[in-house]
């Protein structure tokens, strides 16, 4: 029942809308045709008018000076129209002169703005390069002080190497000189056995 209830009320309220619309249309039309009404009858009320002031001029003035009132007129209309065409003429020089200015304004800040941005990214692009620059210099000047710290660190290895192999050195060559000694001292106390005493027996 809900269902129906809303499915209902939006068809009517659809169709109150289309009549809506469809009133609007007929009142723009209806305004419409009511304009034109009302410009074609003051149109036509001016044109009688007009007839009428000419009909009343030439009756009360007659028509030679009727003529020369509307060749008086028309020589004051032709003024009129080459006044308005010489205004129309100078005010399309004054627009093109003022778009002219316009224009040539327009395309110098144009052209300053383009290169200030220029200059901008530009010195923007530069400080980017001088800090990764910079950054490559800090982690060269890093990467260079572990190395110096691992030279200074093998050449001291290598001199305590180099200062144990010459005491070794040093050793071997004093155990060397002190075998030499024994040897030579065992070669004298066996001349010397062999001089004071017969070791013949002994051996045999």
């Amino acid at each position: 029942k809900l269902t129906r209830s809303q499915s209902s009320l939006v068809s009517r309220v659809s169709s109150v809308e289309s009549s809506a619309v469809q009133v609007n249309k007929l009142a723009e039309s209806l305004q419409g045709t009511l304009e034109r009404q009302a410009m074609d009858q003051l149109i036509d009320g001016r044109r009688s008018l007009a007839m009428g002031t000419c009909k009343s001029l030439r009756s009360k003035l007659g028509a030679a000076q009727c003529a020369k009132l509307m060749g008086i007129a028309l020589a004051a209309w032709s003024h009129f129209v080459g006044q308005r065409s010489r205004l129309r003429q100078a005010l399309m020089r004054t627009r093109m002169l003022y778009s002219r200015s316009h224009i040539g304004s327009r395309l110098s800040s144009w052209s300053y703005i383009t290169r200030r941005d220029m200059a901008e990214e530009q010195s923007q692009s530069l400080a980017s390069v001088a800090n990764d620059q910079n950054l490559r210099l800090e982690k060269l000047q890093e990467s260079a002080q572990r190395q110096e710290k691992s030279a200074l660190e093998q050449k001291r290895i290598i001199q305590q190497r180099l200062t144990a192999a010459e005491e070794r050195l040093q050793a071997h060559s004093v155990t060397k000189a002190e075998k030499a000694g024994v040897s030579e001292h065992f070669a004298e106390l066996e001349l010397r056995l062999k001089e004071e005493c017969d070791l013949t027996a002994l051996r045999a």
